[in-house]
């Protein structure tokens, strides 16, 4: 299972250049793993017609390869919401097909050995007739001309913070929020779940990740947060 990240990242890095001609470490990609996931987490998504899948996307951003794996919230409408289980999918966008999935097992030693024995075939078959690199592989994008930054990135989030139940907690975050350019669509205070300390969920509009960082760092130094913030970046 891939819990952090890391196998996702190396597959991006691939598929990114098949894809888009780019050629990109996978160190150099944006990873940040579901270990600080909850089942919380999990139903409160839901409660806002979301599901929580860890995603790899790679997107041209007018010339700027956009490359980064992390947890992502998803409409429960969108085609990638139903892959479970051991089954991979990938969803592409083109201009005028527009969305396309290629979907099936992704783990287990008969798909492992059936995805390796093609690949083999290939090659041997690309040896019989003397057909090596008659097509490449890829085709270089010289219009892309760096990695996007993740600071720089624009999309909505959902925060879960933990919050000690008192007058005026709630506004102060919002006003931290506020002052970074970031607008609240809508806010849910939860139920107790410790003495004192309520979990309230948030769903932003979209905002720049890099106002959402400076964001987080200031609310985490108010008295009130008494656990780290969790926030989940949204795709459409």
């Amino acid at each position: 299972m891939d819990i952090k990240g890391i196998d996702s990242a190396h597959k991006l890095a691939i598929l990114s250049l098949l894809s888009f001609g780019k050629s990109i470490a996978s160190n150099a990609i944006y990873v940040e793993g579901i270990e600080d996931i909850s089942l919380s987490d999990i139903r409160y998504a839901q409660d806002f017609g979301y599901v929580i899948k860890l995603l790899a996307i790679a997107k041209n951003i007018n010339g700027q390869l956009e490359a980064r794996v992390h947890p992502t919230l998803l409409s429960k409408e969108h085609l990638l919401s139903n892959v479970k289980g051991v089954y991979n999918a990938i969803y592409v966008h083109g201009d005028l097909a527009g969305g396309t999935l290629f979907y099936g097992r992704g783990a287990g030693s008969k798909p492992a050995a059936s995805s390796v024995l093609g690949d083999i075939i290939d090659v041997a078959r690309n040896i019989k007739h003397n057909s090596v690199n008659r097509v490449p592989i890829y085709v270089e994008d010289k219009t892309i001309k760096k990695v996007r930054d993740i600071d720089d990135i624009d999309t909505r989030y959902y925060l879960r913070l933990s919050v000690i139940d008192k007058p005026g907690g709630l506004g102060k975050i919002a006003a931290i929020l506020g002052r970074h350019g970031i607008s609240i669509a809508s806010v849910a205070q939860k139920e107790r779940k410790q003495a004192k300390i309520v979990p309230v969920v948030m769903m932003t509009h979209d905002a720049k990740e890099r106002n959402m960082r400076l964001a987080l760092e200031e609310i985490s130094r108010l008295g009130g947060i008494k656990k780290k913030t969790i926030a989940i970046r949204v795709e459409r």
